[in-house]
């Protein structure tokens, strides 16, 4: 699989060839990668300032903004299934007994700065098309929110923050009655954003969400996109171009809260100087080796006693962050659809990456694409009515989700499909028919674009077992003997089912799946590799293993 890695030791980053990853774990997820998006740190790491690879390894896999899909779950995965989106949270705890915030889950306070972060320090990140990782730092996303998803991940700087303010808010001025709406937090106060990337954007849609007057400071002039998004929210945009600190301050009145999303120390401290009365100021910026400035630590000193202030530094994020992010980016895309869909600059593929991370940015927010393919997105399967399923890791076949058979040929006659160690119950034709419930055993090889399985419970009113289905998208290559049994309830040798018809966006035209079923024999077959260029589904049971053998087949044609 393709995977975009620094090399610190030759100060190196190019684009790496790795094993898939396997799941190892019971609780252990893996996950496909879909979008990826770059920051301020890829560059920081992109540069050699910092990021280290994890022991044993002399290259370090960068990425840590990330949406993902499921796409095999272990045995103990309880929350996600495969087809479930997910953006996984960053840091991973320490193993001190003592640190009481890592034992807690809340490793975004760790005590003793020996955790790991995906990506960043001692733990490879999502640049890769593979990924496996623990199911308690997934994080589930809605399927409404696929487009703009990536951006979870920064939002939750200033969900955290927000979070803390809150609090804060409570229990100092201005009392903040805690059953306030959260549209009502900021309700009569002013806030001041530091800078227009795309931290500090989603902190000013998040603060105009809580219903601050907001104010975004930064040094780019009209026209400029960000800008015009700027106003698009209902916040007031001001350049330090066109205006001091002092006249922003007379302009804004008392300044509650100042949210700094640029990292650059000078103009944090400069900030500092007009936060006003029982105002709270939230550092989020990691400066870099910067020159030293001039300035007046004691008149700073006195205003935030004689001030009432409160001056907070807040660094990555927790899983009600996380929630709070998803929850607010919903609301955002309703909202603001335009402004949202501008954050985004653009998707590109991976082997773009060094160019992209390394230059000058072309817009707000530069997204790596693993499911790029000439301009096109992959589209989303229906999730409405899927459930859970976990494939067994010892049995199934390792995925090689790259693979093509080397000559495509017209699919003109039946070939298998069908999974390893699972149930299935064929739908009936007819309505007079029952359902025939079979049991697969089967030791053939799948290499498939994706395999996903999921269950559907639409049945269970009537009596029957929870079902489940397969889905095999797109260009699936099946290899080897395929052996099932099966218990027919119905008088008939043979019978077809179609798949169920997908989404148009999904799948224009459905293959029809045929199953032959026999009560006194066994049916083999053998398939060479060949390309399936429809969307098969079929129904599956777990419950019965009682038997005849049967053998599943798909039609299809290939293009």
């Amino acid at each position: 699989m393709k995977a975009v890695a620094v090399f610190p030791g030759s100060r190196e980053i190019k684009v790496i060839e790795q094993e898939d990853p396997r799941i190892s774990q019971p609780d252990e997820v893996m996950l496909q990668t879909l979008d990826v998006g770059i920051c301020g740190t890829d560059k920081e790491i992109c540069t050699f300032e910092y990021g280290t690879p994890p022991p044993g390894d002399d290259y370090l896999v960068i990425g840590h903004e990330s949406l993902a899909e499921v796409v095999a779950a272990g045995s103990a995965v309880e929350r996600l299934q495969p087809g479930d989106l997910v953006v996984p949270s960053v840091r991973r705890p320490c193993f001190h007994s003592g640190c009481l915030a890592c034992r807690s889950g809340h490793q975004d306070y760790c005590y003793t700065g020996d955790f790991r972060e995906r990506g960043i320090k001692e733990a490879h990140g999502y640049l890769a098309e593979y990924v496996v990782d623990n199911e308690r730092h997934m994080n589930l996303v809605p399927p409404d929110l696929r487009e703009i998803a990536v951006l979870t991940e920064p939002l939750t700087i200033a969900e955290k923050a927000l979070g803390q303010i809150s609090w804060m808010m409570r229990h100092r001025p201005p009392w903040l009655d805690p059953q306030t709406p959260g549209e009502d937090r900021g309700r009569g106060l002013s806030a001041l954003v530091l800078g227009v990337g795309p931290v500090g954007l989603l902190g000013a849609m998040a603060m105009v969400s809580a219903g601050f007057s907001t104010y975004v400071y930064s040094r780019e002039v009209p026209p400029n996109p960000r800008i015009d998004l700027v106003a698009a929210i209902g916040a007031t945009y001001v350049s330090t171009q066109a205006a001091t600190f002092a006249d922003l301050a007379e302009r804004a009145g008392n300044i509650d809260l100042v949210y700094e999303a640029v990292g650059h120390s000078h103009f944090a401290l400069e900030a500092l100087r007009v936060l006003g009365t029982n105002g709270i100021f939230v550092l989020t910026g990691v400066p870099g080796l910067q020159a030293f400035i001039e300035a007046d630590p004691a008149r700073l000193m006195r205003d935030m006693v004689l001030k009432n202030q409160v001056l907070l530094g807040t660094v990555n994020a927790g899983p009600d962050d996380f929630a709070s992010a998803l929850r607010n980016l919903d609301l955002f895309r309703h909202r603001w659809p335009e402004a949202v869909q501008t954050l985004i600059a653009g998707r590109y593929p991976p082997e773009r990456a060094t160019e992209l991370i390394l230059g000058r940015p072309a817009g707000i927010k530069t997204v790596i694409a693993f499911d790029f393919q000439s301009g096109n997105r992959r589209p989303l399967r229906n999730r409405a009515s899927a459930r859970r399923h976990r494939p067994r890791p010892t049995s199934a076949a390792p995925a090689q989700p790259h693979s093509r058979p080397t000559r495509a040929r017209a699919l003109d006659r039946p070939y298998l499909v069908a999974p390893s160690e699972i149930g299935v119950t064929l739908l009936p034709s007819q309505p007079e028919e029952t359902c025939s419930t079979i049991s697969a055993a089967s030791t053939c090889t799948l290499t498939p674009v994706r395999w996903d399985i999921r269950r559907s419970r639409s049945n269970a009113s009537s009596g029957r077992h929870p079902c489940w289905a397969i889905t095999m998208p797109l260009a699936c290559s099946i290899t080897g003997i395929v052996s099932i049994r099966a218990r027919s309830r119905a008088n008939a040798d043979s019978r077809s089912i179609s798949c169920r018809d997908r989404p148009r966006r999904t799948c224009s035209r459905v293959a029809r799946a045929r199953a032959l079923a026999s009560s006194d024999h066994r049916t083999r077959a053998r398939v060479s590799s060949v390309p399936l260029n429809r969307l098969v589904s079929i129904r599956m049971d777990p419950s019965d293993s009682r038997s005849t053998m049967v053998t599943l087949l798909a039609a299809g044609r290939a293009d």
